[in-house]
């Protein structure tokens, strides 16, 4: 499946563009179709599939939205259910970029995937999630609620331990003080992570 797999992956991201959404279309097809028959076979492709689809669920044409979003609830799918190794560094770099770089879909894909990956294996994730926490941060004055509500549930799980829920409070106190956007969110921050978290804890460290 390599050779296949690089081509396509390729193909999603780059085409003609006269014929860009019918290419993208087939190559997306033809993606999908590679991830159910090779299923955890492709698990190292992983980073390299994420590149490639995440822009594209926030295309500005509906075939190509509904594609990329099929391969990415098969990729997801995958990763959720196996026992293999995972590149967890490798993919929270890629959710990384796409978490700041396209539309609300993209980056509601990009909040998905890592609560699925803090539940999965939350030590390995935590390995690499200091490179993003910033991001997770910034995602709080996001424009969309929903990309907010999403990004709360991120950080209340990685708030699991201690040290990373002082670190979290610390800097969300700074950043009430310091963002105006997320201070107008302020009633949806602190509604939402009182039920998230412990209310009293969050509120003796605010």
């Amino acid at each position: 499946h390599a050779t296949l797999t690089t081509i396509t992956i390729e193909k999603c991201k780059s085409s003609i563009a006269e014929e860009e959404e019918m290419v993208r279309v087939k190559s997306l097809e033809w993606l999908h179709a590679i991830l159910i028959k090779g299923g955890e076979n492709l698990i190292p492709f992983t980073a390299d599939v994420l590149a490639a689809i995440l822009p594209c669920i926030s295309h500005n044409k509906e075939a190509v939205r509904r594609h990329s979003s099929r391969v990415n609830e098969a990729m997801r799918t995958i990763i959720t259910r196996t026992k293999k190794e995972i590149d967890y560094a490798g993919i929270i770099h890629i959710l990384g970029v796409e978490l700041v770089k396209y539309s609300v879909p993209t980056r509601i894909a990009c909040l998905h995937w890592l609560y699925m990956l803090l539940n999965k294996d939350f030590a390995k994730v935590m390995d690499s999630l200091d490179a993003i926490f910033a991001l997770l941060l910034k995602a709080l004055s996001d424009p969309s609620d929903e990309v907010v509500s999403l990004d709360l549930e991120v950080l209340a799980l990685i708030s699991a331990s201690d040290d990373n829920f002082n670190k979290f409070m610390k800097n969300l106190v700074k950043l009430f003080s310091t963002d105006s956007k997320l201070l107008s969110k302020a009633g949806l921050v602190i509604r939402q992570l009182s039920v998230l978290l412990d209310p009293e804890k969050m509120f003796r460290r605010l």
